[in-house]
């Protein structure tokens, strides 16, 4: 997996390297493939807290999920243009990483749980995926049609697919949410 963090018509945008070639001479990256055409480098106010992160290529990464969950959770691991090592955690949909390899995936407030910096030096991606996730784990928001707390089985998967770590982690309510168009309620939990 090689994916680069771009800015395409204002948005930011995890895309296959591939479909991509770099022009050094002007620090940009242009499409091979009239699929991803777009604005490329345009920053706006969505982009803002991803500039640090502009042109990363992230090539490893780890998942957590659980048989519950109706997202798995990716630790992507990169580095950017200045050589600085970067880390994203994002929220998709079970077994979709082969589409957002090959086709991207648009970065929304939905899909990024947090991003920053990292030093995998002197550790690995899956002793950073355990600490990352135990640091940040209340920013991970579990919708459910029940607003009873649960302690559940987190599988923690390198991008070899082996099983590296098991924790099981218990919830709390922290707010509801009324849909307006369907008027359902959805009970938000936390770690």
């Amino acid at each position: 997996m090689r994916l680069i963090l771009l800015f395409l018509d204002g948005y930011p945008v995890l895309v296959p390297e591939k479909e991509y070639s770099y022009d050094k001479s002007n620090g940009a990256y242009y499409p091979l493939n009239p699929n991803f055409n777009g604005e490329i480098g345009q920053t706006s106010i969505k982009t803002v807290r991803f500039v640090p992160m502009h042109q990363a290529i992230f090539q490893r990464y780890c998942i957590m999920s659980s048989v519950r969950f109706e997202l798995e959770y990716y630790f992507l691991f990169g580095k950017n243009k200045a050589g600085q090592e970067s880390f994203l955690i994002i929220a998709v949909k079970p077994n979709s990483l082969r589409d957002f390899t090959a086709n991207g995936l648009i970065l929304t407030k939905k899909t990024v749980v947090i991003a920053g910096k990292v030093c995998l030096d002197k550790t690995t991606p899956e002793e950073y995926t355990i600490m990352l996730f135990n640091m940040y784990k209340s920013y991970v928001k579990l919708s459910f049609k029940q607003d009873i707390p649960r302690s559940y089985m987190l599988n923690f998967f390198n991008d070899s697919g082996e099983l590296f770590h098991t924790q099981y982690q218990s919830t709390y309510l922290s707010h509801t949410k009324i849909n307006v168009s369907d008027n359902n309620l959805s009970y938000i939990m936390k770690f």
